[in-house]
């Protein structure tokens, strides 16, 4: 999305086309990158899954990998990337990350859904996210929404992954995140916000129990 920022910002409205030399380049750029290597290989559910993520300003961006049995290398099957809108360029650093992952695993929910996976990250961000005592109603979309994924997460060492082709295979820790405690962190953003979806979904938590589907009507 960042190389292909001044292509797409000359279809926005009321923008006069104008292919330039900014435009040019751009487009060469993504010319030589799309006929270059890896090749994406076919998904195959019976395959070990990784999803790498990386944001930053401009943009977050998701490979969606499976480790061949072959030559026991990760290859893509899937990308990923988005511009950030003006709103999202206002999120922290930590909320940006949290955003890729989240974004990813909406993108990639058909591949992702009743598969164990790994989700590989600059992990403090989403850590921070989810470990959150006081839970905005923006976050707390996002908690529900991974509660349907069987997933761990590993962390790369670093301040910001530039590219989610570069992440590093040097040793690093795992982690899971527990959600044990996410259902009265969900009731209290719920109790401090007047979003209308999650004052529907008040009832199910005095039950007891709770939905995942409920995230897909998420504003």
């Amino acid at each position: 999305s960042t190389i292909a920022r001044p292509l797409s910002d000359l279809l926005k409205k009321d923008r006069k086309f104008k292919f330039g030399e900014e435009e040019r380049i751009s487009f060469n750029q993504l010319k030589l990158i799309l006929a270059e290597k890896p090749v994406l290989r076919i998904y195959n559910p019976n395959y070990e899954t990784e999803l790498h993520t990386d944001a930053s300003l401009e943009g977050y961006r998701a490979i969606l990998k499976q480790k061949s049995p072959d030559d026991k290398n990760f290859h893509p099957t899937y990308y990923m990337s988005t511009k950030t809108t003006d709103a999202e360029k206002k999120y922290s650093s930590y909320e940006l990350e949290a955003l890729a992952v989240i974004e990813a695993v909406k993108k990639f929910r058909v591949y992702l859904l009743g598969i164990p996976f790994k989700i590989v990250t600059d992990c403090s961000a989403l850590e921070k996210t989810m470990q959150k005592e006081d839970l905005v109603t923006r976050v707390a979309r996002w908690a529900l929404l991974l509660e349907e994924f069987d997933y761990v997460i590993e962390h790369r060492s670093g301040t910001r992954m530039t590219h989610v082709d570069a992440l590093s295979r040097s040793p690093i820790n795992i982690f899971c995140i527990s959600f044990d405690n996410i259902l009265p962190r969900l009731k209290s953003a719920q109790d401090s916000d007047c979003c209308s979806w999650l004052s529907a979904i008040s009832p199910i938590f005095d039950n007891g129990f709770t939905t995942p589907s409920l995230a897909a009507h998420a504003p």
